[in-house]
């Protein structure tokens, strides 16, 4: 992400643990909000799809503020980042998509290559 005219490494650290260093050092968030991205990864992952979908809906952006994350890092990290995976610059859609983009990114769907075609 670029923030104060530099660019600053968003990593998945459960996957790429090497890289937890940069990213607690990152200006993208808190310490807090760091942490709290694991939690929501957990979280996102937790269960079926069945069950995220049955859980309670509000907007994506309420939904952060609710999990404790700062305006910081909701402006430089969640806003660019999912604006351009929802279409929806300000997180004004269901926290439950939101959520099922933030699991398929913990699972790296999308990144395996594609099978050859038949």
């Amino acid at each position: 992400m670029r923030t104060g005219g530099r660019l600053h490494r968003v990593s998945d650290v459960w996957r790429r643990p090497a890289r937890l260093p940069k990213m607690l050092t990152s200006l993208i968030g808190t310490v807090l909000d760091k942490l709290r991205l694991l939690g929501l990864r957990r979280c996102c992952l937790r269960g079926t799809l069945e069950d995220l979908y049955a859980r309670p809906e509000t907007l994506a952006l309420a939904r952060l503020r609710q999990l404790g994350f700062s305006e910081q890092i909701i402006e430089r990290f969640f806003k660019p980042f999912f604006s351009g995976g929802v279409f929806e610059p300000e997180l004004a859609v269901s926290s439950r998509t939101f959520e099922f983009i933030f699991r398929a990114f913990a699972l790296a769907w999308g990144t395996r290559p594609c099978p050859p075609a038949v």
